[in-house]
């Protein structure tokens, strides 16, 4: 097996499995006999470990420099701060006229702690030409996180 082929096999035993949850079956004997692997394997168990040990260090550099939500009881890492999105979509900026309330939809890319990537998605009520300063708003309301 290659490492992505161990990699792959993990997820797809266990789908929401953390990036450490990972790290630390391959670091168990047990599990990796469970899955197939033997002494032939070590090199791309070794492989494998660096890559989800990388790709954990990203999560956590992104959660560090632009900050963390969670949401369904899962953490996702920003991978950069979050910006007004160009979507159009019932009750938009574009729906209303200037003093009329309409729904803002903020979105930033991230990092799950599963290793995959996320966009995630706020929505806040807000009145056109009297919309609030960005920091005033509820980032810890996410709206939903989707697959990238």
């Amino acid at each position: 097996m290659t490492a992505q082929e161990i990699i792959d096999t993990m997820r797809a035993k266990n789908p929401q499995q953390s990036l450490q949850g990972y790290i630390y079956a391959l670091e168990d004997g047990e599990y990796l006999a469970s899955i197939g692997l033997g002494d032939d394997d070590q090199t791309a168990v070794e492989d494998a470990l660096t890559e989800l040990t990388a790709d954990l260090k990203r999560y956590k550099q992104f959660a560090a420099q632009n900050g963390e939500v969670e949401h369904d009881d899962k953490s996702y890492a920003l991978i950069c701060k979050a910006e007004l999105s160009d979507r159009v979509f019932s009750g938009w900026w574009g729906d209303v006229s200037e003093g009329e309330e309409y729904t803002a939809e903020w979105s930033a890319p991230a990092i799950g702690e599963d290793g995959y990537e996320y966009v995630v998605r706020w929505r806040f009520a807000e009145v056109k030409c009297g919309e609030r300063e960005p920091d005033s708003l509820d980032w810890d309301d996410v709206y939903e996180v989707i697959s990238a």
